[in-house]
């Protein structure tokens, strides 16, 4: 006698991904699977687990049981290389077996039980919807069988039970062995209101969990339901992201109803931008995995899946990855897109079936070049570059689309553009956002040519900002974003100028398009405070003894320090004086006292006269300590034009933003030359405080994912970006980014490198929709070939 049912076929496996698949990568320093989120940085896990955490605050565990917890999981994670040989699934049903010993099953129980009962609508706006399928396997079906993965979704499951009730079909509910599981017992699911509709209760079936997780191939024999899973009158419907890992190579249809979530569950619907609530179909014997490997670009995710299921039915589904790229290349254009690929000028035709060949994803690949490529180049005044250059002769060779095994080129991507007058950079507010994201809520503008832009400040960099200053809660942050260095720019009519942090690249754009590319050094100017003007000059700035009444301390005091060690270092500065420590636009700190000179901004220092004056004519609330706090309004900043620059010229200036490191100046590339190093010394960037702002090693010369930012003799604006990380392309160093572009721009005027890593895209935007050009790095929020989140976006537009 069977003691399972047959659910599952001879390919299925329990678990998704290995985590030895991403050796090298990214991914192999993060783990983001349902409700965990881990980083593994500086030999230390930052690891977070939100339910631990909302227990916590429902006081569903207590304070010190969460603490031992944690420091388990700690130690558990300290070990992940251990874990090489373990799935995803296996790495999180551990972490519950922690969770379980420390914080009690039955506690555990509670929480998803109270979790049931606050569900209600989940999700924002429209996600997959697959309903139509949904409704047509309910109707042919004998036997529904519902599996809460995820007790948020407890009430679409009820009401979907009780239509299926209405339809008279069989009720099956699957359940967890002991409390504390993934899936709630058999007891706790039928006390739950509403799991007998219409007075009909459901059979339970029993799932042994393994890894106390779902697992399909573990559960009750009924053999009713054995037999309409035989006849293929059966329907399962998962509720949560688990579904999608879990629904794979089953005998039977199922269907996923959950807002994707967590990082894999989003690339494997394809569902980054969206939050709607998604039902997702997914056919017998169907696999998804292969589809979408993460590392590289995703093939076709259930985003796409469902698209063309819409236009021409589930026939789609057998027809095989090589025949639908043949049958509906338009479909995969824009592999991320989430929806109005329509709209897109590019146009791909469908192409002969008995094409079909092992290497058909590169023939794709190129064909999908070659038909942007000239869309763009038929743009007047418009140059597009798209070139894959030999990593050791630097020359350029064919690009080895499709290739399975790591190649040592690199790919790279870019434009020239005359006239770039249009040309802007967005800021995101509130923190990185996707440039997809950005570009479907701004404001039709026809054809955009989009990068990255400068660093920015990062979460990351808060936490170890505030580390730091420990000891000085006073002096903490609490910023969500920004820009870092300097900025000018005009914001509803209000012009908002930052300090240059060091002598960095920066780049402005004149009112008549031309373009000015310089290093800023601080020199004199004035802040302006509640209609108090404070005013120094440039023998102010960054005094050696004898400060004036008011003077500036910046990070650039540390420039030339660079054998300091970087983590824990620190610099004080204003001592027996009124300290006022800005950031971008805002006071983050008073003190009448020594204060750490910020990294990521400055001091204004006053004399303890004038801080006095200052205090009593603004009404500084005093704090303790020698602190004040200051609630008024942003600073009013206005800077000396930069040296070279006259007033006449630097008046017309729309918009210019600094931090960039200099790579060509006046045509002479810096790191094909001795002067290279120098250079990086001379802007700050070998400095401790410096350091402290680079998340990854800016300054080291070593093949990275770039993007660079430039202009020719001629005044024409062009972007580069040097896809790395990827087994396609190897990322460039500053020499060979230098050796390139000359290449490529042969008329290079000055060139800065910019924010580069897995922020390095290019990209288009037509009709509100984004698509990648270039081959982005995998990140913590995106697979391989997928712009991430970032906070910066210089748009090219005539």
């Amino acid at each position: 006698m069977n003691n399972y049912l047959d659910i599952v076929d001879s390919r299925w496996s329990f678990g998704s991904y290995y985590r030895r698949r991403f050796l090298g990568d990214t991914l192999y320093t993060c783990f983001f699977y349902k409700d965990i989120e881990l980083v593994l940085d500086r030999e230390h896990a930052a690891v977070r687990d939100r339910f631990a955490e909302e227990m916590n605050r429902e006081h569903e565990t207590g304070g010190e049981a969460l603490e031992r917890y944690y420091r388990q999981l700690r130690r558990f994670f300290d070990q992940m290389e251990s874990y090489d040989q373990w799935t995803l699934e296996q790495i999180y049903g551990s972490v519950h077996s922690i969770r379980k010993q420390f914080l009690g099953a039955g506690a555990i129980e509670k929480a998803q039980i109270r979790r049931c009962l606050g569900s209600g609508t989940m999700g924002l706006g429209a996600g997959i919807d697959q309903s139509g399928v949904w409704q047509r396997l309910m109707e042919d079906s004998n036997g529904v069988v519902f599996c809460l993965a995820d007790p948020n979704y407890f009430q679409y499951m009820v009401n979907d039970m009780g239509r299926a009730a209405e339809l008279g079909k069989d009720l099956y509910v699957l359940t967890g062995q002991t409390a504390g599981d993934a899936i709630l017992t058999r007891e706790a699911l039928a006390a739950l209101p509403g799991m007998a509709p219409g007075g009909r209760e459901p059979v339970f079936l029993e799932d042994r969990a393994r890894y106390s997780l779902l697992d399909l191939s573990a559960v009750r024999y009924k053999e009713g339901l054995q037999r309409d899973i035989d006849l293929g009158k059966a329907v399962l419907i998962v509720y949560g992201d688990d579904g999608l890992f879990h629904c794979r190579n089953l005998n039977l249809p199922s269907i996923v109803r959950t807002v994707p979530s967590c990082y894999f569950a989003r690339a494997i619907a394809g569902q980054f931008v969206g939050r709607g609530l998604c039902t997702i179909y997914v056919p017998p014997h169907f696999d998804i995995l292969p589809l979408v490997p993460l590392i590289e670009k995703t093939r076709a995710s259930y985003c796409q899946l469902a698209r063309l299921e819409r236009d021409f039915g589930p026939e789609i589904y057998e027809l095989g990855l090589e025949r639908l790229y043949a049958r509906y290349p338009q479909y995969f254009i824009n592999i991320y897109g989430e929806g109005g690929e329509e709209r897109l000028p590019v146009r791909m035709d469908s192409g002969e079936e008995d094409s079909c060949s092992p290497y058909f994803y590169g023939s794709y690949c190129r064909r999908r070049e070659e038909l942007i490529s000239g869309y763009l180049n038929g743009v007047p005044g418009l140059r597009y570059i798209s070139a894959y250059m030999d990593g050791r002769t630097l020359s350029e060779i064919p690009v080895p689309w499709g290739c399975e095994e790591p190649q040592d080129g690199i790919l790279v991507q870019g434009a020239v553009m005359a006239k770039a007058r249009g040309s802007r950079v967005i800021l995101a507010d509130g923190g990185a956002r996707s440039p997809r994201a950005l570009v479907a809520e701004g404001e039709e503008e026809g054809m955009l040519l989009i990068s990255n832009f400068l660093f920015f400040l990062t979460p990351k960099l808060v936490s170890w900002y505030n580390e730091l200053r420990q000891e000085r809660p006073m002096e903490q942050i609490g910023l969500d974003g920004g820009h870092l260095d300097y900025m000018l720019r005009y914001e509803g009519g209000r012009r908002v100028e930052t300090f240059p942090l060091y002598r960095k690249a920066c780049v402005a754009m004149k009112r008549d398009g031309s373009f000015l590319f310089f290093q800023y050094a601080l020199g004199g100017g004035s802040i302006s405070l509640g209609g108090r003007r404070l005013s120094w000059t440039a023998r102010d700035v960054n005094p050696q003894d004898s400060p004036g009444p008011v003077c500036i301390f910046t990070p650039y005091r540390s420039a030339h320090r660079t054998e300091e060690k970087t983590d824990g270092y620190c610099e004080f500065a204003g001592e027996g004086r009124f300290n006022l420590v800005v950031i971008q636009d805002k006071v983050v700190c008073a003190r009448m006292g020594d204060v750490m000179v910020p990294s990521i901004g400055a001091v204004v220092s006053l004399a303890r006269e004038t801080g006095e004056d200052l205090i009593r004519a603004l009404g500084f609330e005093a704090a303790g300590d020698g602190y004040y706090r200051w609630d008024g309004p942003e600073a009013v900043i206005c800077l000396e034009p930069p040296e070279g620059i006259g007033a006449e010229d630097w008046d017309s200036v729309c918009w210019a933003f600094g931090g960039g490191m200099s790579l060509i100046s006046d045509g002479e590339s810096l790191f094909e030359q001795e002067t290279g190093l120098s250079r990086l010394e001379d802007e700050g960037w070998l400095g401790p405080l410096s350091r402290q702002t680079q998340e990854s090693e800016i300054h080291r010369l070593s093949k990275h994912p770039r993007t660079a930012v430039g202009v020719t003799d001629q005044g024409e604006l062009f972007v580069l970006v040097f896809s790395g990380r990827t087994a396609l392309s190897v990322g460039a160093d500053y020499a060979q980014m230098g050796r390139i572009a000359r290449t490529l721009v042969p008329n290079v005027r000055h060139m800065m490198n910019v924010d580069g890593g897995g922020s390095a895209v290019f990209g288009m935007a037509v009709g509100k929709v984004f698509v990648e050009l270039s081959y982005p790095a995998t990140s913590y929020t995106s697979p391989a070939g997928m712009v991430r989140r970032i906070n910066t976006l210089l748009c090219m537009k005539q």
